[in-house]
This record gives structure tokens, sequence and C-alpha cells, in this order.
């Protein structure tokens, strides 16, 4: 999700959206939320705090919103970058208004900062709110992977069949699910690294 160089193909939002959707391109898929979620977080900033709750915040809502629209079971087609960005505040907003309104019927309006810790002892504390943190954006990190990535880090990690048991499992050379595995645990590093400053 760095920044696009001038030999980049792309470097316009409509020309990542067209790289993303008509060629499947992750990287121009990352550029593009990149530019969209400091859109979109600058737009909510303006419209609510951007700590709505110490548990919530514009950054949240930001992440949630792409990790929906990257959760699709049919990826969703949009004509241009504004379709796009209409969807990401859409989501967004909703997600802040349906925030607020759980938190108004639980009447954490009244909590005081004292009270607080109680409060989210209740939910988990705040290391819950950290890991909830952290999952959201692995969960949109690992969408911009390359399938190919994707897939080794599923076998591997998620289904704890190791490298071995994954090159088993794809049919290929262990040789070469080492160097698959390797590839997409950096570029998991660097995309998570690059998500995590842009959402803050």
């Amino acid at each position: 999700m760095a920044s696009p160089s001038d030999d980049s193909p792309a470097h316009a939002p409509s020309d990542w959206l067209a790289a993303w959707q008509e060629h499947g391109d992750r990287e121009a898929l990352g550029r593009l939320l990149a530019a969209e979620v400091e859109a979109l977080k600058a737009r909510l900033r303006k419209r609510w705090n951007p700590s709505i709750t110490p548990d919530f915040g514009v950054s949240d809502a930001a992440q949630e919103a792409v990790g929906r629209l990257l959760g699709q079971e049919q990826p969703l087609t949009f004509e241009t970058p504004q379709a796009l960005r209409a969807y990401l505040w859409k989501a967004a907003r909703r997600l802040l208004e349906e925030h607020l309104r759980r938190r108004r019927s639980v009447g954490l309006d009244d909590v005081s900062a004292t009270g607080l810790d109680g409060a989210l002892a209740i939910s988990g504390g705040h290391g819950s709110v950290e890991r909830r943190d952290r999952a959201d954006a692995l969960e949109v990190v690992v969408n911009l992977l390359e399938p190919e990535e994707q897939q080794i880090l599923e076998l591997a990690i998620t289904r704890g069949l190791g490298v071995e048991g994954a090159a088993r499992e794809l049919g290929i050379p262990l040789d070469r699910a080492r160097n698959r595995h390797e590839r997409a645990r950096r570029q998991l590093e660097v995309k998570l690294r690059h998500w995590s400053e842009l959402i803050g």
C-alpha cells in the first residue's frame, strides 16, 4: 500500500479501481483503499468526535467499513471511485450510529472516567478492544494479499498444517511452498504495518 511511484501503471483512484475490478490487482486495491480511508476518516471527523467512545472511534468505523467491503461473498463493483467512497461513507456512518445507539441503550453515557475500567472489564477490558482492533486489521490485510498468498497462510497457519502439510495439500514441492509462505508472511507484515499506520 505504498505510494505509487512514477513508473507505476496506475496513478489515480480511477486507474486503481479499474486495475482492481478488471484485473484483480490487489496492490491497486490497497492503494485505492488507503486513499479512500484517509478521505473517509477526515469526513467522519468533521461529523463526529474522532474518539466517539473509548472503545470505538472514527478509525474503527473506517476499518470495519473496509472489512465489510472485503468480506463480501460476491465482490462488489463500483463504476467510479466516488461510488466506492459513497459505499464506505454509508457503511461507516451506519456503524457509528449503531454503536452510539447501543451505547445509549446500555447506559454507558453515565459511566465516569473512573468507572470506565469497570465498564470495559465487562466486555473483556482494554485488552479485548486492542485484540479486536488487531484482528480487524489482520482480516483487512489478508484480503489484500494475492490469492495464492492467502491460500498458503490459510493452510499453514489457520488450518495448522505447517508448510510441509500445505505443500502436500497444494501438490507443490516443499521448496516452492516455503518460498510462497515466506513471501506471503513478508507481504502480510508490510501491509499490516502500512494499514496500522493508516488507521492509527
